[in-house]
């Protein structure tokens, strides 16, 4: 049987991350689950996975829900948004978001059709690089410009990471299903 890409009968490397870097195959979510069993394969008496490891991966899982998520809301928000184009504009000038030029184009864009600038604004920030935060700092400027409700919607935790994981495996957790990121592995071993 195979889990993402990689058979049972597969030793556990010695250079783990390496290997799973080569390794795996499709989303996060699976990349994850790759990672929590090279951690238990490690576990005994080899190196294990690195904790700063695990947790840049709950940092990019939890990037691409946030992605995700304003995805979802970009026709809500620009309706909601749109009265308060201009001062979110300014506030995420401050953080070089979007390129001059964009920001220019899009207030230009918003005394005509504000709704429209809005939806080109959520595209620019989804097409942003996440090292930059754009959803970080479009939630601070919801807050500033006192939508907290809308930056509410747009947070998200840590919890939400384990609850999208826990999506993914079903009955007991084994070394062949995705688990939530620090739980304890079962109390056996993977097959070698």
């Amino acid at each position: 049987m195979k889990m993402c890409g990689i058979s049972d009968e597969t030793p556990c490397p010695p250079d783990a991350v390496a290997s799973l870097l080569s390794q795996v195959k499709g989303s996060i979510a699976s990349f994850i689950s790759v990672l929590l069993k090279l951690k238990e394969c490690h576990r005994e008496g080899q190196q294990d996975i690195p904790q700063d490891l695990i947790d840049e991966v709950k940092k990019g899982l939890l990037s691409e829900m946030e992605y995700n998520r304003l995805r979802e809301k970009v026709v809500d928000f620009a309706e909601e948004l749109s009265i308060h184009i201009e001062r979110t504009l300014d506030y995420l000038y401050q953080f070089s978001l979007i390129p001059d030029e964009e920001t220019t184009k899009l207030k230009n864009e918003a005394k005509r059709n504000p709704q429209e600038a809005c939806r080109n604004l959520f595209k620019a920030l989804l097409a942003t690089s996440p090292k930059k935060e754009p959803i970080k700092h479009l939630k601070a400027a919801f807050r500033d410009s006192g939508l907290l409700y809308m930056a509410d919607e747009l947070e998200l935790s840590y919890q939400n990471i384990e609850d999208e994981l826990q999506k993914h495996g079903s009955g007991q957790p084994s070394c062949e299903e995705p688990m939530a990121i620090g739980m304890s592995a079962p109390p056996h071993t993977c097959n070698r």
